[in-house]
């Protein structure tokens, strides 16, 4: 998507008597504690999570949540789910709603499951409606002018590492209806744990010529096969997603320093390394591996990390080459 012209603002005292550098520090303290989580020394500490609720429209739109973990935080698994003060198993052998609860969101949301209970805390079941988040400050940043949004979403990106959990939403972010400030993005964590993520399923095709809606029967006729229809404009799936994922990611990002992936689904292990390059020998031969001068795979000039939640096993990018750690 191309960006319109801004206009210059010369007559005012922001933009005219303050270097941009000094204007991207003032956004980035803006946003700061709201984004900040306390990393690890080395680590980005300002984390976000883009996704998609679906809860607007057939499409849904890409929303923002702050990411309450790391990726290299220990696990938590009940510490903060707690049954509920009116629930009971006295007398009774099923199993505590609680737990299914906590469960659930650990096997589909991995460790960002806090983030993910933290979203869905905000939806009313009763009533379908939405209890307001609490107030981010960047829509007040990014109205202000166009001027202002240009300088403030790219210090945004530059500072910020995003978070995706749904293979889905970062193909619209990066490929299917691309940001038009993607090439911002410095540091990137796709971690993609539920089973029912586009990258761990197959398209379903019918037995029979599908047909427009308006000439469907209201009831299937006999020996014709009917699928669930899924309310989404992507339609890729599988290794196909990983690869057009991948594709479009490295086009859209250019400045891209840091890229941490987590796969906990059915996708070939070969097939994730070799858009780095492959996997290498395990040990240290990190010496043997940067004298390597191999053209394919996709060398990150900061830091990859790939695991998979299967195993536990991580690979750290070497050269162009993927090494186990042991």
């Amino acid at each position: 998507m191309p960006r319109s012209p801004a206009d210059d603002q010369d007559t005012s005292t922001l933009f005219s008597r303050l270097p941009l550098e000094i204007r991207r520090l003032i956004y980035l303290e803006v946003w700061r504690d709201y984004v900040h989580f306390p990393g690890q020394p080395g680590v980005p500490g300002l984390r976000l999570h883009l996704y998609n609720d679906g809860l607007e429209d057939a499409y849904g739109v890409l929303r923002h949540a702050r990411c309450l973990v790391h990726k290299g935080s220990p696990a938590e698994h009940d510490s903060q789910i707690m049954p509920s003060p009116f629930e009971t198993t006295h007398g009774s052998y099923a199993i505590p709603t609680w737990y299914l609860f906590a469960w659930h969101l650990r096997k589909h949301w991995g460790n960002h499951w806090k983030c993910q209970s933290a979203i869905m805390q905000r939806w009313v079941p009763a009533t379908g409606a939405e209890v307001a988040p609490e107030r981010s400050p960047f829509l007040a940043v990014f109205l202000t002018c166009k001027k202002m949004y240009w300088e403030a979403i790219a210090s945004l990106f530059n500072h910020t590492t995003l978070v995706f959990t749904s293979s889905e939403d970062a193909y619209r972010f990066f490929v299917h209806d691309q940001h038009p400030f993607a090439d911002g993005v410095r540091s990137l964590e796709l971690n993609f744990t539920n089973p029912n993520d586009h990258l761990f399923l197959a398209p379903v095709q019918r037995e029979t010529p599908a047909c427009d809606a308006a000439d469907e029967p209201n009831e299937a006729e006999p020996g014709t096969s009917t699928v669930v229809h899924v309310f989404s404009r992507i339609e890729v799936f599988g290794p196909k997603m990983w690869a057009e994922l991948l594709q479009g990611l490295q086009a859209a990002t250019p400045g891209l320093r840091d890229l941490d992936i987590v796969i906990g689904g059915r996708l070939q292990r070969d097939l994730v390394l070799d858009a780095f390059g492959g996997s290498g020998p395990d040990g240290d031969v990190q010496d043997q591996l940067t004298d390597q001068k191999e053209e394919s795979g996709w060398a990150i000039p900061g830091r990859v990390e790939v695991m998979f939640t299967t195993d536990g096993l991580r690979y750290l990018q070497h050269g162009r080459k993927m090494v186990a750690q042991r």
